[in-house]
């Protein structure tokens, strides 16, 4: 989504309030009824990120947070506060802190890394239980599975099946063309360092 459409999104929505007018509604009265001491904790990192519209009047607005334990946990504790200022207005609201999109890349490398057997997903699954069951690699395992030094290593190099290598990169990829959405309120304030969107 290029920056022009974003602030199209800005400017209307089907129930024909502007999301960015929503959240800047929900912020203030939280500011009101909180007080300052919440506002400089939380209320004035969370940034809208994005809105998202599933049919005609569902809405929700994806809110971000920066990767800071107070004003994750001042969202937590207003949490369901937020939603019903949103759902007023006819809006969900889902807070989250904020991904580093590096450690994001770095789970599709892993993906790619992940060793791959020819078994089906249920049978990987039995032999995983019986692993755990018995704490050593059974006889009737196939080789790779008994070269391993220890049960640990085992588990933590277990192969999955390539129907589930392909689930889990579309995922990556679903949840990567998601994640580049421009923010429709920027993030700004010192909290936001270090954040490379």
């Amino acid at each position: 989504m290029t920056r022009e459409h974003a602030v199209a999104a800005l400017l209307s929505s089907p129930a024909g309030i502007a999301p960015l007018d929503v959240w800047i509604a929900i912020k203030v009265v939280l500011r009101r009824e909180l007080g300052e001491r919440e506002w400089e904790m939380w209320i004035k990192h969370a940034r809208l990120w994005c809105a998202q519209y599933e049919g005609e009047k569902d809405q929700t607005l994806a809110v971000l947070m920066p990767r800071n334990g107070r004003a994750i946990t001042g969202a937590n504790r207003y949490y369901k506060r937020v939603r019903q200022l949103g759902a007023k207005l006819m809006y969900g609201v889902l807070i989250m802190p904020w991904i580093n999109m590096e450690d994001f890349h770095l789970k599709r490398e892993a993906i790619e890394a992940m060793p791959v057997s020819d078994l089906s997903d249920d049978e990987l699954r039995e032999m995983r239980f019986e692993v755990f069951d018995r704490r050593k690699v059974p006889e009737q395992f196939p080789e790779w599975f008994r070269r391993q030094e220890s049960v640990d290593e085992l588990l933590r190099q277990w192969p999955v099946s390539h129907q589930r290598k392909a689930e889990l990169l579309e995922r990556w990829e679903w949840q990567n063309e998601f994640l580049s959405q421009p923010f429709l309120e920027p993030p700004c304030s010192p909290l936001w360092e270090g954040f490379h969107g």
